[in-house]
């Protein structure tokens, strides 16, 4: 199986792909381009973006560990139940943040909506706000699919699999501990009923 995302071409230095925000970073028109494709198996491209508690984060740092890398907005996650999908990340990473990654990527809402959330749930993890959808381009996530979409990659930086179309009545907190333990094992990820899955043969 094949997603749409940026090309990567192992020859470009780390820091190649770049996202910055624009001055005044509103925009109400963000432009969808058709991205190239990312097979399952190879490097995903590289990506620095600001950091919603201020700074940058470069995707980089999370080499040497797998990482869950979870697309995110007001429409597609905050809380209608308990169990929502970074509810169920947050409560994963606060007792093996030893073993893998996390970080989530806001996109296409207003800073506001985003920084109340968080603070409501009091995530750890790193929130990075990517309001003109530069990053969900680059990695080809396909919002015709549903958000969250969630991308896992191994300790290499190697895309592994990728599910997409979480609802508040699809994906449980122990389908996600399930993902993530196959994530850190290495064994072949779960089919969850409901949700759009690729993942490595």
């Amino acid at each position: 199986m094949r997603m749409t995302s940026l090309e990567y071409n192992p020859q470009f230095a780390q820091g190649t792909f770049t996202f910055t925000p624009p001055t005044g970073a509103h925009s109400t028109n963000p432009t969808f381009s058709v991205p190239n494709t990312l097979m399952i198996g190879e490097v995903a491209p590289g990506w620095t973006g600001p950091l919603l508690s201020g700074g940058t984060f470069d995707l980089a740092s999370t080499r040497g560990k797998p990482t869950v890398v979870s697309f995110w907005n007001d429409c597609g996650c905050p809380g209608r139940r308990d169990n929502t999908l970074l509810d169920a990340i947050e409560d994963a990473y606060r007792n093996r943040a030893d073993e893998f990654n996390v970080v989530t990527v806001a996109v296409l809402t207003d800073l506001t909506t985003v920084r109340s959330y968080v603070a409501k749930h009091r995530y750890g993890f790193p929130v990075i706000y990517d309001r003109d959808f530069s990053i969900g381009n680059a990695w080809g996530v396909d919002i015709e699919l549903g958000l969250p979409w969630v991308e896992l990659l191994d300790a290499e930086g190697r895309l592994v699999g990728v599910y997409a179309g979480w609802k508040n009545d699809i994906g449980t907190k122990d389908d996600v501990s399930a993902i993530l333990q196959a994530l850190v094992s290495g064994s072949p990820l779960p089919h969850i009923e409901g949700l759009s899955h690729e993942q490595t043969g």
